[in-house]
């Protein structure tokens, strides 16, 4: 991602770029799996950033308020974040070593437009994860 578009991206979402924001926002953008914000806090040391914990969850928080980034919890205690793709999608947790794949694909549009038809309820949104154990642990078995 070039510096323009993550601007572009902030300001599409209200959120004023700044050097913080901008290096938070590239590590969404290459992360392959919902991550905490320690873990973006980690990234970032690693990367010579020179931002502070706080400024990293303060950042987390305004990205939330404004949908940059939409909260998951897997039952682990903390809260992970992944980047609003403006695609639904699913999650397999493996229970063994931690690992988080997307799913792409949901099946269930036509079983929520049936809930709506038989109960007259409209779900504005609907969460499904997997949890069990990821190809690589169960060849390590």
């Amino acid at each position: 991602m070039t510096a323009d578009t993550s601007h572009i991206l902030l300001k599409r979402y209200s959120v004023q770029p700044t050097a913080h924001r901008l290096a938070i926002l590239s590590v969404f953008r290459d992360a392959t799996a919902p991550l905490d914000g320690q873990t973006v806090y980690e990234i970032l040391l690693r990367q010579g950033a020179g931002i502070d914990r706080a400024t990293v969850f303060r950042t987390l928080k305004t990205f939330e308020r404004a949908g940059l980034v939409q909260p998951l919890e897997f039952n682990e205690g903390k809260v992970r974040f992944e980047l609003n793709r403006g695609m639904h999608h699913h999650h397999l947790v493996c229970t063994e070593c931690g690992s988080i794949q997307c799913l792409k694909q949901c099946e269930l549009d036509g079983m929520v437009e049936s809930i709506k038809r038989e109960t007259g309820f409209s779900a504005s949104f609907h969460r499904l994860d997997f949890f069990g154990t990821c190809a690589k642990c169960r060849k390590e078995e």
